[in-house]
This record gives C-alpha cells, structure tokens and sequence, in this order.
C-alpha cells in the first residue's frame, strides 16, 4: 500500500463504528490512553492523535463514507435529534440502505457538538465536513422542526417505520442554594449555547465558574477570551477535576485563576 491507501484504510476502520474521527480526535479526554498496556513497553497508544490525523486526512482527500449495502430498503427510519447520537445511529442505518430522515429544532445541526463546544476546541469547518459524509448517503436533514410544537410524535409514527429518540441532555446543572437563579448567573450549556450562535452575552468584567469539569473549563476560557478576570472555584483537587488535563493548564496560561478545595 501507499502511504496515503493506508490512510484511507486505518480511516475507514474507524469510520465503520464512528463516523466523527476528526472531531472526536480534538475535544475526546481519551481517557483509554491512560489503560493502554503499551504503557508499560514505552509508551501508550496516541489514539486521540491518530484519529484526528486520520479524521483530517479523510477531509482533504474527499473520503466518503462507504455503504455496507448498496440495494435500498422499502423501511423509513425517523430520528428526533441532529446531535452526536442522532447523527452517528441515522449513518449506521443509512449505509445499511435504509431511507432516513432527521429532524431537529435547531438551525443548525451538530447538538452538543455546535453548541457546546467552542470554536477554538472543534472548528465550525472540521464538524460541518463530517456532517455532510453523513448527509451525502442520502440522509434527509429537516432543521427547525421542533417535535411538539412542529410536527407531533405521532405524526411521526405515522411516516415511519422506527423511531430513533437522540434529544440528548439540553437542561444545564444549576446551584441548589439561594441566589443560584436569577441575574448574572447562568447555566454553562446556556452560556456556551449563545456564544457559540454568535450572540451577545454580557457577563461582566468579572466571572466565577463553579465546577471542575470540561464544561467548566469551557466557559472560564470563553469569558477570559471575552476580556473578564476569571476564577474558577472547585470543591476537590486539581488531581480530582474531571476536566481534561492539558485544558485546565491552558486555561491558567490564559489567565484564569484557580482556587480548589
């Protein structure tokens, strides 16, 4: 093989199971790398590296992603949610030869992805191209559909075969305590949300993110970068944070202040 043949190759063994190598390959903590027994010769797998290499080679080249049947089934497969989930079950049904349609409320698709993610972590480019790898086996992508107010659950049973419900988890953690509601204190999900729709968000020249987590380090970077001192307050240790390692030390390069215990 050429090297760029065992590009392709390594690309669609993983694309059999996860149709976002180049996305994953940029925000997943790989916490598998920690476990891999290759660890103990020299050192661990770079699997997180691998995949976006491989994910970003897919891109330039114009890979698509491949059928495992070619003929085209009589079944309509309906799927409520355009996140990870959603996405990655319709590209399992649709190479499959299935006719599948999604439907999400948003004007976007990507869930989770688009929205919870900032920019500076997963480019707005890299997760479109492997949208549309999925969307170009014929999926149908029907945005600002909201189910309930649109178009009902059982308008939807009517026109299909099998429904697939990938909502995912939109409602943000909030402070169980008084003031945890109100002004100037938001929800990471909703925070991220708006700034990832381009919309103004106005909080303040200075910030305190309550958690330890990605979502956390997330927001904290995201006001750093809109101006604000940052603090971020965490329960437990650094060791204890579940956010990923190398983003709570840019988070501190930046200019966020860490406070623990």
């Amino acid at each position: 093989l050429s090297r760029e043949e065992a590009y392709a190759r390594a690309w669609s063994i993983i694309a059999d199971v996860n149709p976002f190598p180049a996305t994953l390959g940029r925000i997943c903590p790989h916490p598998c790398e920690e476990h891999c027994n290759r660890g103990g010769l020299d050192e661990p797998l770079a699997i997180n590296a691998m995949e976006r290499f491989l994910g970003d080679f897919a891109i330039r080249a114009g890979l698509p992603l491949g059928r495992l049947e070619e003929a085209r089934r009589e079944e309509r497969i309906g799927v409520v949610g355009a996140g990870p989930s959603g996405l990655s079950f319709a590209y399992q049904m649709a190479r499959r030869g299935y006719r599948v349609t999604i439907y999400d409320a948003r004007e976007r698709a990507g869930g989770m992805l688009r929205y919870g993610v900032p920019d500076y972590r997963l480019p707005q480019d890299v997760l479109d191209a492997e949208i549309q790898k999925i969307l170009d086996l014929g999926v149908e992508l029907k945005l600002g559909v909201e189910v309930g107010r649109d178009v009902s659950l059982e308008q939807l049973r009517s026109l299909h075969s099998s429904l697939y419900l990938g909502i995912g988890a939109q409602q943000g953690q909030v402070l169980q305590l008084p003031g945890g509601e109100g002004p100037g204190v938001w929800s990471g999900t909703e925070y991220l949300g708006r700034i990832n729709r381009g919309e103004p968000v106005e909080a303040g020249a200075r910030v305190t993110v309550v958690g330890g987590g990605n979502t956390a380090i997330d927001s904290a970077r995201c006001a750093r970068r809109g101006g604000a001192d940052v603090t971020i307050l965490y329960r437990r240790s650094r060791d204890e944070m579940p956010a990923i390692a190398h983003e709570i030390d840019d988070a501190l390069e930046e200019g966020v202040e860490l406070v623990l215990l």
